[in-house]
């Protein structure tokens, strides 16, 4: 607590206390990127349940294959709607969220990370909603198995869609899924 009215004491304070923010907020942009908070100049998503967030979901997770992998995406408690599939991920995508159950919400009866899967139903050719794989004939992507993936605290809604939810292929050593409810789908809710 800093108690003074010397204004050359608390301006200084305030510019620490700045410097100090600032850090941290780098130092978790290097951890992780928020769906909500992108760097540029990628689109943030809009986590309002209405906007379709598919196209930044995808743009934000080619941005961590290509520049970090090591990165988390983050998904704070919102509801993402996915007017299209996120389609095939060929790395070790870490996916984090804000609890929720299979109504939706945290312990506390709050809203948590859902996905809702309103990908269109005629033509669906069958493809999941989210396909991990490392051994992909379309991506042209081989290795042996996907070490590392990491999907924890998220609700993945299908809308009773047709098709299957989350596709894991070849998943290997590290990997950790936690507190994961997929509900929803005609097809499979998960499936290897």
């Amino acid at each position: 607590t800093l108690q003074t009215t010397d204004k050359d004491t608390i301006v200084h304070a305030i510019n620490d206390n700045v410097v100090s923010l600032a850090q941290s907020a780098s130092d978790s942009q290097s951890r992780a990127i928020n769906a909500m908070y992108p760097p540029a100049p990628l689109v943030a998503c809009k986590g309002d349940g209405a906007t379709d967030d598919a196209p930044a979901i995808r743009a934000i997770i080619n941005y961590i294959k290509t520049t970090n992998q090591g990165l988390i995406l983050y998904f704070p408690a919102k509801k993402f709607n996915c007017l299209s599939k996120i389609g095939t991920i060929t790395f070790p995508l870490r996916i984090w969220g804000s609890y929720a159950n299979e109504n939706g919400t945290n312990n506390n009866s709050q809203t948590g990370t859902i996905i809702y899967d309103n990908s269109p139903s005629a033509g669906d050719d069958g493809t999941p909603f989210i396909k991990y794989t490392v051994n992909d004939a379309d991506t042209g992507v081989y290795s042996s198995f996907m070490d590392g993936l990491q999907i924890k605290d998220i609700y993945i809604h299908g809308n009773d869609q047709a098709h299957d939810g989350l596709y894991l292929k070849k998943i290997g050593w590290g990997t950790d899924i936690k507190n994961l409810c997929i509900s929803h789908f005609g097809g499979a809710g998960l499936f290897e």
